[in-house]
């Protein structure tokens, strides 16, 4: 057999395994397609510069949650008169977190909407700040206040006011109490599932409502109980202890 003829068989089985290859392997070379090439990788660092970051503490002032429907909340200022006087409005989104901002020494209420009777959060922006959950001029739902710096806080989450066994005359009565609005611009609600003063309205000559403060106090586990967890009532009976926050920043979250 002649060497020239063992060449060109190798050449022509050379050939023909290298046909064979070309179609079993994929074009790994080919061009990318427009769906491979929509989204480029970015890298970590870069990309955390456009996912949204939890609020936190920037100075004085108070981390609000809403953990119901998206509303407005309202700041009020606390007058030597034992009246109030509306400081700011926020709306936060369900679901969110917001600082809001407040002067260093400043002392009052936030509540869900503008309306009384309403849970409210009390604060003392006074350095170290201190504060609790009152049910004293009623309830519209859940409330919890916590500290920034040593993990104390107090309230309750459930929405007591929408309970179907409440007593009727636990309930706030727009139609018969009083005047809508009073002096600085505070105004009752016409909602009907509020519960009603536990201390007697200090707006309105109008006294504490008994049926609201035992329904408040049976529901949150009974007077040693619930008063751990908010003012309710008048002075000279609460036990309620105060959070504090060593920075001047509190925790508030409405249900």
């Amino acid at each position: 057999m002649s060497p020239s003829y063992l060449a060109s068989g190798t050449l022509k089985s050379v050939l023909s395994l290298c046909l064979a290859l070309s179609t079993t392997i994929p074009s790994v070379l080919s061009a990318p397609t427009q769906a491979e090439t929509s989204s480029p990788w970015i890298p970590r660092s870069l990309k955390s510069l456009f996912e949204p970051r939890a609020a936190t503490c920037n100075g004085v002032g108070v981390l609000l949650t809403n953990s119901g429907a998206t509303k407005s909340f309202s700041f009020w200022t606390n007058n030597p008169n034992d009246s109030r006087t509306m400081l700011k409005t926020v709306t936060i989104n369900s679901g969110d977190t917001q600082f809001v901002p407040l002067e260093s020494g400043w002392a009052g209420t936030v509540q869900r909407g503008e309306f009384l009777p309403a849970t409210w959060v009390e604060l003392n922006m006074v350095g170290t700040a201190w504060g609790d959950v009152s049910l004293q001029q009623g309830c519209d739902g859940g409330a919890t206040l916590s500290s920034t710096t040593d993990g104390t806080s107090q309230g309750f989450s459930e929405n007591i006011n929408d309970n179907a066994d409440i007593p009727a005359s636990a309930y706030f009565n727009p139609a018969t109490q009083g005047t809508q609005c009073y002096g600085s611009g505070q105004c009752t609600t016409s909602a009907t599932n509020v519960l009603d003063t536990t201390t007697g309205n200090y707006w309105a000559p109008q006294a504490a409502n008994a049926a609201s403060t035992n329904y408040i106090i049976g529901q949150l586990g009974g007077q040693t109980e619930a008063l751990q967890k908010a003012f309710i009532g008048t002075n000279d009976w609460n036990t309620t202890p105060q959070v504090t926050s060593s920075n001047n920043c509190m925790a508030v979250t409405f249900f």
